[in-house]
């Protein structure tokens, strides 16, 4: 994820296609490292899904929520 944070913080992508289960962490834990109001959109793609995980994506502001087999 380190790499990730270096590229947000550098060149901030429109879109930011994460998942929940990353090796070193969550792929919401991105979310503190993009700069506020930069217009990037984040979409969270899982097959690790709950309800739980759902709130607390979309409280986080992703643009959408998918689930994956």
């Amino acid at each position: 994820m380190s790499e990730a944070r270096e590229q947000l913080a550098s060149d901030p992508p429109d879109v930011v296609l994460v998942d929940l289960m990353l090796p070193d962490g969550s792929g919401l834990d991105l979310l503190h490292d993009l700069p506020p109001g930069g217009g990037t959109e984040v979409i969270v793609i899982t097959g690790h899904a709950s309800v739980e995980s759902v709130i607390e994506a979309l409280r986080r502001g992703v643009l959408d929520f998918l689930t994956k087999p």
